[in-house]
């Protein structure tokens, strides 16, 4: 009886750790067309660029692994929707899905509104997991790039280079789908400005004075069919090793609509509130679950029956309401 009235303590649930492995699988992703599912998501603030420029606005299409680099100076939802329109609906057309976090400029009334007359699915991630939006992935690349091409007394020149990073990002080889970015878009591969391929084509003579040839190029173009069947395989392999990889560190244990939970606390620190997050109690609660997703992801409702957003369930973990001891348990 002790052992179970603990177990129900109210107190004890919210500030003692979970000891336990993680819940939560990742399930493979199954990607079919370019362009179907774009993510986007915003790095920075960076130091105030001698352009005016504080953020960078990323775009990724998830097939072919192509990423557009944006520098901005406010990352507003007015912002955000110009350059989604000029960089991605007016070049590459509307994506079916495309995937954003939680933030306030991503899940504004203008962007559901763009979102809803496009017929475009906004699908956001759960709150706190970052792991959930695949740009995620990208940005730690591009950041590693800025850094490698940035001199460390002048980092306000963070955005003199991104063209050229943005190059180099989309004619590389995506190691999942073996395939350059460039390639799957365009048909072909992108040389850059000065390369020894391009030096000895323009002394040979063999690119200027030969008319292209139509027949070729058709056929070329409509083998690309073919290798967006191969890349669909491959991104499927790809993705079912990761998975396979993070699923060892995790338990796939998931929770039903009805259940009671508690979710972490990510209080803030405020030393003028006068508050430690240290001090904090671990998990908040008790929210009830109102759906679950295919994913395992929660959507949560309060006491008040008002939404608490949707949470990956490592975030989340059983509520036990307290009962008397030696009551009826």
């Amino acid at each position: 009886d002790i052992v179970r009235y603990v177990r129900h303590c109210d107190v004890c649930q919210r500030v003692k750790p979970q000891n336990t492995t993680p819940k939560g699988h990742m399930f493979p992703r199954y990607l079919t067309t370019p362009w179907e599912r774009v993510s986007a998501d915003i790095m920075g603030p960076f130091p105030t660029s001698s352009s005016g420029n504080k953020y960078l606005l990323v775009f990724e299409d998830i097939f072919t692994k192509w990423v557009e680099l944006v520098p901005i100076r406010v990352a507003s939802s007015s912002v955000i929707l110009n350059k989604f329109k000029s960089v991605i609906l007016n070049r590459f057309g509307a994506p079916d899905i495309l995937i954003t976090d939680n933030a306030s400029n991503f899940v504004s009334s203008a962007v559901r509104s763009l979102a809803q007359s496009c017929g475009i699915k906004h699908q956001t991630t759960p709150l706190y997991h970052c792991q959930a939006n695949p740009t995620e992935r990208a940005n730690r690349n591009i950041r590693q790039l800025i850094v490698t091409y940035l001199d460390k007394e002048r980092h306000t020149k963070w955005d003199v280079y991104l063209g050229e990073l943005q190059f180099a990002l989309n004619s590389a080889v995506h190691s999942s789908t073996k395939f350059s970015p460039a390639f799957l878009n365009y048909g072909r591969e992108i040389k850059p400005s000065k390369s020894h391929s391009r030096d000895v084509s323009s002394r040979d003579g063999s690119s200027s004075d030969v008319s292209p040839d139509t027949s070729e190029w058709a056929a070329r173009m409509r083998k690309l069919a073919d290798f967006n069947h191969l890349v669909e395989q491959n991104l499927l392999k790809a993705s079912s090793e990761q998975s396979h990889r993070y699923n060892l560190r995790r338990r796939n244990e998931t929770f039903n609509v009805g259940d009671q939970v508690l979710r972490k606390s990510f209080t803030l620190s405020s030393s003028d509130n006068r508050v430690a997050a240290k001090l904090n109690p671990k998990f908040e609660g008790p929210y009830t679950v109102i759906s679950v997703s295919h994913g395992g992801t929660c959507k949560l409702s309060d006491s008040l029956g008002q939404s608490a957003g949707s949470w990956h369930p490592s975030k989340l973990k059983p509520y036990r309401p307290p009962q008397p001891l030696g009551g009826d348990l």
